[in-house]
């Protein structure tokens, strides 16, 4: 009998997808000498809705909503931040600074100054 095959736990595998996404958002940061072709314009009736309250366990608890150009995140405690796309045109990628969400699905990745990550859940 063949042994029993592990699986990385869902948290684990949510972990590792919003680990490469930040990579992704960090490679998208690097200074490219090519001229950049000038963005599209983003249609916000296409744009898939980021918008809600995601759960970010022990950290609290943040509001996404999606302004067209970005997001706009309202942490517990009233603090707002507000994130162009990343680059522009990204519908699930924001960031300027040392703050970050990277929206997969139901999960975000919120980074913000220099504290640990939160990995949350809409």
């Amino acid at each position: 009998m063949a042994p029993a095959r592990s699986h990385a736990p869902a948290k684990r595998r949510g972990l590792r997808g919003a680990a490469f996404a930040l990579i992704a958002l960090v490679s998208a940061c690097v200074e490219d000498h090519k001229p950049a072709p000038a963005p599209a314009a983003v249609d916000v009736a296409a744009a898939p809705s980021v918008a809600g309250v995601y759960d970010c366990g022990g950290d609290g608890r943040i509001q996404v909503d999606f302004t067209g150009a970005g997001v706009r995140v309202t942490e517990a405690d009233g603090s707002i931040v507000e994130l162009p796309a990343s680059p522009p045109g990204q519908r699930n990628r924001f960031g300027e600074g040392v703050s970050a969400i990277v929206i997969e699905g139901r999960e975000a990745l919120y980074m913000r100054g220099r504290r640990e990550p939160w990995t949350c859940v809409r």
